[in-house]
């Protein structure tokens, strides 16, 4: 019963455009170094543009115990887990090596349609260039998802102050055509006949 009144009020409350849950990334093979720094790394550039980013061990508490769920990648999961965050959009990725060569892949998805909004990837041949790795992957998401997030207004800038100042202009010139034809009409009634 308490379960079902949580799933009630939870699917009452709005989810934030901006709110995205980082999942941790998957490393093939395991390198739990690699996949910290970045899931960390993403999550701070999300952060940074703007984003409220669900931290890391948050989603993780969230999710109980049963860590499978971050795996899954099926649409019906991903909606789920977003619902599970309270998000907007879900960010998972992979880091997976093949010899000598590091791969760092990340996607984006709608929360509510589990359709992808935004794609990165790139490789590098060098460990210790793998931070600039995740770096550019990072700089590629976050600048399709800012395309895609709805701008916020800011107060007193010009989207408040240019329409004002149209308004002000038009009340203005209707003002004056309304005092010219009054004038006109005035000289009218003054010719003589």
């Amino acid at each position: 019963m308490l379960g079902i009144l949580l799933t009630i009020a939870s699917s009452a409350i709005p989810v934030p455009a901006d709110s995205v849950g980082v999942l941790p990334i998957r490393a093939r093979p395991e390198d739990s170094e690699l996949a910290a720094f970045a899931t960390a790394s993403l999550a701070q550039a999300l952060t940074d543009r703007g984003f409220h980013v669900v931290p890391i061990q948050d989603a993780v508490e969230r999710l109980g115990p049963q860590h499978s769920e971050l795996a899954c990648d099926t649409k019906d999961c991903t909606r789920e887990l977003a619902e599970r965050l309270s998000v907007a959009t879900i960010v998972r990725g992979e880091v997976t090596r093949e010899g000598d060569q590091l791969e760092i892949e990340v996607r984006a998805y709608a929360g509510d349609s589990a359709n992808e909004l935004a794609a990165a990837r790139t490789a590098t041949k060098d460990r210790a260039a793998f931070p600039s790795a995740v770096q550019v992957v990072s700089s590629s998401l976050v600048a399709q998802l800012m395309h895609e997030k709805p701008s916020k207004v800011i107060r007193g800038g010009l989207g408040v102050w240019l329409p004002a100042g149209l308004g002000v202009a038009l009340v203005a010139a209707g003002g004056v055509l309304v005092g010219i034809g009054t004038a006109q009409v005035n000289d009218l009634t003054r010719m003589p006949k």
